[in-house]
């Protein structure tokens, strides 16, 4: 339903809703994180996180390495990745519709850039 707040911390998890304004989140490595109401919050701070958010103007976010995410019409990803040259963690931030993130495609970071996955 709408507003719905879904926490999770092992390893593996696996979060869906599908109401407007539902906030989710995950702190185990390898989850699954999913919503599809407009205007919906994702955050993992696992490795090897996957988000999707299919809804409008969503926002999602992943403080771990390895992550991938999606999101609709309007939306906002960011990932963190390992800057080894630097010896530190720095977020790639991509807006759909600028520079050439769209929306319902599945991004990792590449070079330190949003990058689509491929197959």
């Amino acid at each position: 339903g709408y507003y719905s707040q879904l926490a999770a911390s092992g390893n593996s998890s696996k979060l869906a809703a599908s109401g407007y304004y539902s906030q989710l989140a995950a702190s185990g490595n390898s989850s699954k994180l999913a919503a599809s109401g407009y205007y919906s919050q994702l955050a993992a701070s696992g490795n090897s996180s996957q988000l999707a958010a299919s809804g409008k103007k969503s926002i999602v976010m992943a403080a771990a390495s390895n992550c991938t995410a999606k999101v609709g019409e309007d939306g906002c990803i960011a990932l963190a990745w390992w800057d080894s040259n630097a010896e530190r963690f720095r977020v790639a931030v991509g807006y759909v519709g600028e520079d050439g993130i769209e929306a319902d495609v599945t991004y990792c970071v590449r070079d330190g850039k949003l990058a689509r996955v491929e197959g």
